[in-house]
């Protein structure tokens, strides 16, 4: 798969993203250790787990910020490699991140009758 390919062109009874394996490490620490998990369309996926359980560097892994030491990532059954979150952003890929910040501005806005 290109960065000119895209999700869109996923049919809808194929699985959109597969992670084989994915490791990750930083010097001596593993964060991801041989994750393997497929997400097809309409599935919604939660990762849970413990502080420093490896939840947030998997996502990082699979957006293209950090590339997974061992491992593959698939999209639409083809391989791809991200170098950037750009990359994975071209193909469909985003992250949206926790702010709690937002939902405080948004309570503070419908309280005065304002809209978001």
């Amino acid at each position: 798969m290109t960065g000119s390919e895209s999700l869109s062109a996923i049919s809808h009874t194929e699985t959109i993203l597969r992670c084989e394996e994915i490791t990750k490490r930083f010097g001596g620490l593993v964060a991801v250790n041989r994750v393997s998990l497929e997400v097809r369309p309409g599935e919604v996926i939660g990762l849970i787990g413990d502080n420093g359980a490896g939840k947030s560097t998997l996502i990082h892994v699979i957006s293209g910020l950090y590339p997974p030491d061992k491992g593959l990532l698939y999209l639409g059954g083809k391989e791809v490699t991200f170098s950037s979150p750009m990359d994975a952003r071209q193909m469909g890929i985003e992250t949206i991140y926790q702010d709690l910040a937002l939902a405080e501005a948004y309570l503070a806005l419908s309280k005065r009758g304002g809209s978001a």
